[in-house]
């Protein structure tokens, strides 16, 4: 198989080129911000390659788990999409119950819309507050059985309405919901 041909390589050449070459889109957020590339893997694309194993899926693209760091072994994985939106250097975390994700991942567990924790907190609650009060509807949060069903239910063709009354939550938790499951 040609180099080129290896999703693998072109992420390696992508990689670079954001922190290399200064007419790239990216490079301002990169190699304009002193971001590099370890020289191990700056030289090889073949120490890249035995360093980060084989791309998991066409979902993945190389994340480094320090945003403030180059890349290299340690500070590399590869990591979906949404994996990487919670990953950024805007997202905002928040601490609740001994553990602290962001919004957007809480929003997801919750079954309640990102939007709805934003507004609280805009709106001065505190972090506690905000992930602790529930639709009037239930005043319960949905387990790990609960929210598979609510994906079932969705991939069965049901509606939000539907949703939310079998499962006791809003319709926009369970739109919030549909558009995450969404390719």
């Amino acid at each position: 198989m040609n180099r080129s041909d290896q999703p693998e390589y072109r992420v390696w050449l992508q990689m670079r080129s954001r922190y290399g070459n200064p007419t790239n889109s990216s490079f301002e957020r990169y190699g304009g911000r002193g971001i590099k590339v370890c020289p191990k893997w700056d030289d090889s694309y073949e120490a890249f390659c035995q360093d980060m194993g084989p791309r998991p899926s066409s979902d993945h693209s190389i994340e480094r788990v320090n945003n403030d760091l180059g890349y290299a072994p340690k500070n590399c994985v590869w990591a979906t999409a949404t994996e990487q939106a919670n990953n950024r250097r805007t997202s905002s975390f928040l601490e609740f119950d001994g553990r602290s994700q962001t919004i957007a991942q809480w929003a997801l567990e919750l079954a309640i819309s990102p939007h709805t924790l934003r507004r609280r907190l805009e709106q001065g609650w505190s972090a506690a507050a905000a992930l602790s009060a529930r639709p009037k509807k239930t005043g319960k949060r949905l387990s790990k059985t609960q929210l598979a069903e609510l994906e079932r239910l969705i991939l069965v063709g049901q509606s939000n309405g539907e949703i939310a009354e079998k499962l006791g939550v809003s319709s926009s938790a369970v739109g919030y919901r549909r558009k995450k499951m969404q390719p």
